[in-house]
């Protein structure tokens, strides 16, 4: 089997990567990556094997790299994006080139090169916001420029319908430790002021509720699908837990007795969003779910420090 990950280099990439090298009916893995992020942490120490792992520089606006890159290929697993974070209100027209028509770009790709998988990671950004919990059967309503971004790549993806079997997973928040790191992620953030400031500063009141996934779940359940699990192909949500910022904030504190939690605008309601009902995805994929503290206490041991 030949893998091709787009955005490999990246923070769930690079722990994807990591876990298909080992699965001795893969035979190659292409990372198709821009460097845009300048984080080449998999590329360091021993973290990939080079018999089987091939790296191509390439952007997803590039058509006609991306149709000479997936010929040949088996699975596709689309990861490249740029991901939602502080400025994820500002810049609207990199979020739409990058997320909506650099998906457009490989849908044409895959038009009329099929392949026999495609797995694509959205968001759960596109339900938006809601005071009640939403599923698979909520219309989706996104209000930030990168939830619209994810939304109408979602649609682009769907072009594919009796040409190349995919799956859509519309994922929570994701947080733990990659070779890649992101640190502008509530819970990344949260841990890493805790553990090297003592502190820990919350926007808002700290009620706003969001789905959450830990990155090691999050990849075991895209590698099972990479090497053929069988699950209903469309659209799945795929999360772990809903917390609010403040229980986020209460358990990194039950791991810091001394922190310092400062509050910013405290007076302001940022919105919300919970997921409802089981992950079904989790359940299929027979992942199971770990207590936040154990997940967070994993994470941890990464630290030098």
């Amino acid at each position: 089997m030949k893998v091709l990950i787009t955005g490999g280099l990246g923070y769930i990439g690079s722990v994807l990567v990591q876990a298909l090298q080992k699965a001795t009916e893969i035979e190659q893995i292409v990372i198709y990556d821009n460097f845009a992020r300048k984080n080449f942490g998999l590329l360091t120490g021993s973290n990939l094997n080079p018999q089987k792992v091939r790296i191509i520089k390439g952007d997803l606006l590039n058509g006609h790299l991306l149709r000479k890159s997936i010929k040949d290929m088996d699975v596709i697993v689309h990861l490249a994006a740029k991901v939602s974070g502080p400025t994820a209100d500002i810049d609207s027209h990199s979020f739409e080139q990058i997320n909506h028509w650099g998906t457009a770009q490989l849908v044409d790709a895959l038009e009329e090169n099929p392949v026999q998988h495609l797995i694509f990671l959205s968001s759960t950004t596109v339900y938006g916001h809601s005071t009640k919990g939403v599923d698979l059967n909520t219309i989706p309503n996104p209000t930030t420029y990168y939830g619209i971004s994810k939304y109408d790549a979602e649609q682009e993806i769907k072009r594919l319908e009796g040409i190349v079997p995919y799956h859509i997973l519309r994922s929570g928040n994701v947080y733990g430790y990659s070779p890649s790191l992101r640190i502008n992620t509530v819970v990344n953030k949260f841990l890493f002021e805790a553990n090297f400031l003592n502190q820990i500063h919350i926007v808002g009141d700290g009620q706003q509720v969001r789905p959450f996934i830990y990155i090691k779940n999050l990849v075991a359940v895209l590698q099972r699908l990479v090497r053929g699990l069988k699950v209903p192909l469309g659209i799945h949500n795929l999360y772990e837990h809903n917390f609010s910022i403040n229980d986020l904030a209460d358990a990194i504190q039950s791991m810091y007795p001394n922190l310092d939690k400062i509050s910013l605008n405290k007076d302001y309601k940022t919105r919300s969003l919970k997921l409802i009902g089981a992950c079904e995805l989790l359940q299929l994929a027979g992942v199971s779910s770990s207590q936040l503290l154990e997940e967070l206490e994993e994470f941890k041991s990464y630290f030098a420090y």
